[in-house]
């Protein structure tokens, strides 16, 4: 037998728990099977021959670009582990996998008219979570998900991961999913029906204070590794739901989608830029709510939403 220095086998077994393979039998498609058979059941599904097996794959084929993501960025060298500012990242496509799982296989299925684009996780929504602008009440009460949520390798004592206990508002969630629920008269499935919400990049940066970072607040290298894996991984999700209308929740997320459509040749693919739903905006606390429903309205789309 040939042993190996102690360093190599750590290198090994890291490469193996963020293989492609090994990452989906960890935690999204370990947790599949049995999220599948609670949300047919709910549906009353279980028994339906009509029911084909293609119609989740969506969901699969989606949980495998992000992680595919995640894993060019967490194994590329690349200089943003070295970014003086990020001193913790919390993933949580990992520990909140179950949610996340929940969140895909009911919500992001079938082509999809409209992508509602986030750019990063919020400290008390996605962080939480695991869905896009996951604002506690939102996600437990208006869309239907519960289940535990795990703790990340690392976390900063001021920002715990308690999943649905979190009793910390997320004000950019409340705004956006507030304005779902109104327009889809209180049915998630409504507002879904021909929509998909998606944050352009995964991970969550915090500082040593304890601090969301924004991927645009990171150093070049990191940015341009982001806007690299980021913009063709986003181009394979609008060709995988054949989106015909990104809404672009800020100027990061509209830039990025611009970038993505010309780069990789993604056909027939309109860019609409709201206000971004953060009360940094000064211009977000003036009435977001009215402010995005007259940009819908004016590129026609309120009525892939409304009840």
């Amino acid at each position: 037998m040939i042993y190996q220095p102690f360093h190599v086998m750590l290198l090994v077994v890291r490469k193996f728990l963020l293989s492609p393979t090994a990452a989906q039998i960890l935690h999204p498609n370990s947790i599949m099977a049995s999220t599948k058979r609670k949300i047919g059941e709910k549906n009353g599904l279980e028994n339906d021959s009509k029911k084909s097996k293609l119609e989740f794959d969506y969901a699969e084929k989606l949980i495998a670009l992000e992680n595919e993501l995640v894993e060019k960025i967490l194994t590329s060298g690349t200089d943003f582990k070295h970014d003086k500012n990020v001193a913790y990242t919390y993933n949580p496509l990992d520990y909140a996998a179950e949610l996340h799982a929940q969140y895909v296989q009911r919500f992001c299925q079938g082509p999809k008219k409209i992508l509602f684009l986030g750019m990063n996780p919020g400290p008390h929504g996605m962080t939480q979570t695991g869905v896009p602008f996951g604002e506690i009440p939102a996600v437990r009460d208006f869309l239907g998900i519960r289940g535990p949520v795990q703790q990340p390798k690392r976390s900063h004592p001021k920002l715990p991961v308690t999943g649905l206990n979190c009793s910390r508002s997320e004000p950019s969630g409340k705004r956006f999913w507030g304005l779902a629920k109104e327009l889809s008269g209180g049915d998630p499935d409504v507002f879904f029906k021909n929509a998909i919400v998606y944050n352009y990049f995964p991970l969550s940066f915090i500082t040593s204070a304890g601090r969301n970072i924004t991927p645009v607040e990171l150093n070049k290298g990191a940015q341009a590794l982001i806007d690299k894996v980021g913009d063709e991984i986003l181009s394979k999700v609008l060709k995988l739901f054949e989106v015909d209308t990104i809404v672009a929740i800020g100027a990061f997320a509209k830039k990025r989608s611009d970038a993505a459509i010309k780069q990789f040749k993604v056909p027939n693919v309109k860019v609409v830029q709201i206000l971004h739903p953060s009360p940094r905006s000064p211009a977000a606390n003036k009435d977001w709510n009215g402010a995005v429903r007259k940009v819908l309205q004016q590129h026609d789309l309120l009525k892939y939403l409304e009840c």
